[in-house]
């Protein structure tokens, strides 16, 4: 009886705590996140940290591309931070984003499996 009473107590905290607090994390996106924590800094301070993290994020990624590390990686994340401020790096990202989802529509039709 007690083995069924603490079964039923797990199940109700477990779909509480997917339903009210997994869920949401992964519905939330990362640079949404930073928007929200960015949009409460005034704007000459919100500009300056983006300029710097972006700038700094960007420069390490083009050091990375002739040293071991994410390179890549670095510069995207650098161009998206960038892009919450300033034109070109929204255009440059966007244009990254598309040529990123024309390779995986390509990769996703070289190794789709034909049914028999």
């Amino acid at each position: 009886m007690v083995y069924y009473s603490l079964i039923s107590v797990f199940s109700a905290f477990n779909q509480v705590w997917c339903r009210e607090i997994i869920e949401p994390i992964e519905r939330r996106r990362p640079l949404e996140k930073l928007k929200n924590i960015l949009a409460k800094l005034p704007h000459p301070v919100r500009w300056v940290v983006i300029m710097v993290v972006g700038f700094t994020l960007l420069i390490l990624g083009l050091i990375m591309m002739v040293t071991p590390g994410p390179g890549l990686l670095f510069i995207f994340f650098g161009l998206s931070i960038l892009a919450l401020e300033i034109k070109w790096a929204q255009e440059v990202n966007k244009q990254g984003m598309q040529g990123l989802e024309k390779i995986m529509a390509k990769l996703k039709s070289i190794f789709r499996r034909k049914k028999p």
